[in-house]
């Protein structure tokens, strides 16, 4: 399901603890035979029996238990024979002779009342003008499943069974139901009987009626297994012709996930408009879709691409319990936004994708009150953001961690695997593992079962000549997002590219805090770019651009703005990348001068130097959808600075910026890294070390020891300082161009290096 025009507040729930256990591990429904009168739109009621076909699990059971929900309970038969019950409005409890595991039996329940509404407003059974129709789940209750309002079942995610519907009309009102129509009976002057038939097992959620004065606009999808599926969208007469333009992708939409998901399996492709206008319930074959948005417009096809997609994700494979949502909502995000790739092109998907990890990233926690893994998610939030968008960008990130070539035939065999079933945040992995022969548990474990986020980035890289080819090491670093641990067996794509714009993408696969790999290229790279493609939706925004005119140039979403004044070349390369994650501390600032923790911004591109413009640093104090973790007391903008630097094995400085409009801004803008400081007593110059850029130092972070490289510096002697500023080792450079030094202990070490008593240049350097 989806929801949308508002935003949903759920509150921390007083929950009536329905029936929470599983009533499946006793009996095994066959079918359901549901058989009602929805007539009484006066005073909203509905009205008949459900027959039920099931099986013992145990032997000699002599209780069946059923849930129903607030339902007047008339009489129960046992195979024709009127049998006793307690009922409590939520569990029904019917005593039976013992029964055996080896035999089948057929319950008939009768009832009548008042169907209710989830307490959310999300969920239940509704009368609503000349409408009477299910939404199968609900937000607040729990269990979720909400067949139990309206049939007596086995109300969970894990029974499934086979359904048929006998509703009775007026004969003004069609009812729509799952699966196909297998007559329309007219009983006297003023009742029709309407017959549908399901035919593939579904729970009780997917379940589905609708009433109203439908017409149906009908078509056909030819399926890649050859077989012509049967559409029919079922809205007010008034809206058939502005159905045919909202629904004029549908086919297109069909047929991109046959191609990449695998055939649809479904008898028939369906919704039903119901005047319902805060979202849409994925009922197998029958999608309960809002009537308001049939308005002759495709803006919310997103929306029917998600419903649709549950037939796959949701329908056809079933999350094993609520803590699982992600596997049904956060496919079908990811699904919602992976058809824009096949309709529209991958630029779109890409853009769409964006969007829905600024989502998550940013609202994820404040909507659900709290950081939170994928699974277990807690019942209070199952259909929140995080199982939602950040359960699309977890996917998309494993998309990208496989490949295309792996991952959608990967997708195709669990879903022919698992088909009719559920299935289980673990089971998904090991399937995944197994198919693949790629270990996804330490991915599992990273996206999916722990909260916060990951981040990475280069911290540097080496360049060798090898012949006509040039050996490139690349070392990068993790960090850490409201998050305490690790990720192993990291995929973390890199872009290296030259001055003369010629690009190579490697992959780095590391584990822990830091890694490097070497890769041969053709040609030297200048500048290596950080998932320029976005491929991995770790904690950060950022874009790229080609800027080949003056003016403003906005990047909203990483929360930056240059105004170009002048370019000395037809066109410049740009990327700028928000970070949210702590920015590196030398532990060399002025006193009193402090970096903001939570942020810092990377400038960087091509021919970069070869474009004049102002920067403009967005900061925000008060509004947490901008910067939701902003824990700081800055008192006030005045006490703000502006800090740079030009590298990862540089230190950080104040720069001269002003205040305007809620922005710290830079008259020159240059390649490089800034973060926001704030001060606290500071009111001295900072010391500005003096740097030369023939000195190098890698790998930076180290595991073990550092390579130092002085190329052509005059370097005599250098000293070695701790965090504390106090001496711990020197080193004599005696004419050698290569130096090696190996520190005792972990930590940031200051390396000062001197011409005699004349200080060339400061170096840091981090051992982890």
């Amino acid at each position: 399901m989806k929801t949308f025009f508002f935003t949903l507040f759920l509150l921390p729930l007083t929950l009536l603890a329905q029936s929470t256990r599983l009533h499946s591990d006793s009996i095994d429904v066959i079918s359901y035979g549901i058989h009602l009168s929805i007539r009484d739109f006066s005073n909203k009621e509905i009205g008949g029996y459900t027959a039920i076909r099931f099986t013992p699990m145990v032997n000699n059971l002599t209780e069946v238990h059923l849930d129903l929900l607030k339902l007047a309970v008339d009489s129960i038969l046992l195979s024709d024979t009127t049998v006793s019950y307690l009922y409590d409005d939520t569990l029904l409890k019917i005593n039976t002779l013992p029964l055996s595991v080896a035999d089948t039996y057929n319950l008939k329940v009768y009832y009548h009342g008042h169907p209710v509404v989830d307490p959310s407003g999300w969920g239940g059974f509704y009368f609503s003008g000349n409408t009477a129709y299910n939404l199968g789940v609900g937000f607040k209750d729990v269990p979720h499943n909400y067949g139990r309002v309206w049939f007596p079942c086995i109300d969970d995610f894990v029974d499934r069974a086979i359904y048929d519907f006998q509703i009775k009309t007026d004969t003004d009102k069609v009812a729509v139901c799952n699966g196909t129509l297998e007559s329309v009976t007219t009983l006297g002057d003023s009742v029709k009987l309407w017959h549908w038939h399901l035919h593939k097992s579904i729970p009780t959620y997917l379940a589905s009626v609708a009433v109203s004065d439908y017409a149906a606009m009908r078509d056909t999808f030819n399926s890649i297994t050859g077989q012509k599926i049967p559409i029919a969208i079922y809205v007010a007469p008034t809206l058939t012709a502005k159905a045919q333009t909202s629904f004029s992708n549908l086919n297109a939409i069909l047929s991109g996930f046959e191609q990449h998901f695998g055939p649809y399996r479904w008898e028939r492709v369906g919704y039903v408009g119901v005047p319902f206008n805060s979202g849409a319930m994925e009922h197998a074959t029958n999608i309960a879709y809002p009537s308001a948005v049939v308005d002759g417009s495709k803006t919310y096809e997103y929306l029917y691409a998600h419903e649709l997609s549950h037939h796959w994700f949701g329908d056809l494979i079933t999350c094993h319990s609520a803590e699982d949502m992600w596997i049904n909502e956060g496919w079908a995000v990811f699904s919602e936004t992976f058809y824009h790739e096949f309709l529209y092109g991958k630029k779109s998907y890409a853009d769409y994708m964006y969007k829905v990890h600024r989502d998550a990233l940013l609202n994820a926690h404040k909507d659900d009150a709290g950081w939170l893994p994928l699974y277990p998610m807690p019942q209070r939030v199952t259909y929140g953001t995080t199982t939602y968008q950040k359960g699309a960008t977890v996917v998309h990130s494993l998309r990208n961690y496989l490949g295309d070539s792996l991952f959608f035939p990967m997708v195709k065999a669990y879903l022919q695997h698992f088909a009719l079933s559920d299935v289980s945040s673990f089971q998904m992995r090991d399937f995944f593992s197994q198919y693949t022969g790629v270990d996804l548990k330490p991915f599992f474990e990273a996206w999916v079962f722990t909260p916060g986020y990951l981040h990475f980035s280069v911290d540097s890289f080496t360049v060798v000549p090898n012949g006509a080819n040039y050996d490139v090491t690349v070392y990068v670093r993790q960090r850490l997002y409201h998050r305490s641990s690790y990720a192993d067996s990291n995929r973390f794509e890199v872009i290296l590219a030259d001055n003369q714009w010629n690009m190579k993408a490697v992959t780095v696969q590391f584990s822990g805090k830091t890694g490097k790999q070497t890769f041969s290229l053709p040609f030297k790279p200048t500048i290596a770019f950080d998932d320029l493609y976005r491929k991995t939706a770790d904690a950060s925004f950022d874009e790229f651009r080609i800027i080949n005119h003056t003016g403003g140039a906005y990047f909203t979403n990483e929360y930056f703005k240059m105004n170009v004044m002048a370019l000395e070349t037809d066109s410049v390369f740009f990327f700028v990348q928000h970070n949210w994650v702590k920015p590196d501390s030398i532990g060399v600032l002025p006193k009193g001068l402090e970096l903001v923790r939570s942020r810092y911004w990377k400038i960087a591109g091509i021919d970069i130097d070869k474009i004049q413009a102002s920067g403009y640093f967005s900061y925000n104090f008060s509004s947490t959808a901008d910067f939701g973790d902003a824990n700081y007391n800055f008192g006030s903008a005045d006490s703000l600075v502006l800090l740079y630097r030009k590298g990862t094995n540089d230190y950080w400085r104040p720069v001269t910026s002003k205040k305007s409009g809620g922005r710290l801004i830079l008259d020159t803008l240059k390649a490089g890294e800034y973060a926001l400081g704030f001060k606290n007593g500071y009111t001295a110059t900072a010391i500005l070390y003096p740097q030369n850029e023939n000195i190098k130092i890698f790998p930076n972070p180290s595991k073990t020891n550092f390579t130092i490289q002085l190329n052509q510096s005059k370097t005599t002697h250098i000293k070695i300082l701790n965090i504390k500023g106090q001496t711990i080792d020197s080193l004599d450079a005696n004419g050698k161009q290569t130096l090696h030094w190996t520190p005792k202990n972990n930590g940031v070490y200051f390396l000062r290096f001197f011409d005699e008593e004349k200080l060339l240049s400061v170096k840091k350097v981090v051992r982890n």
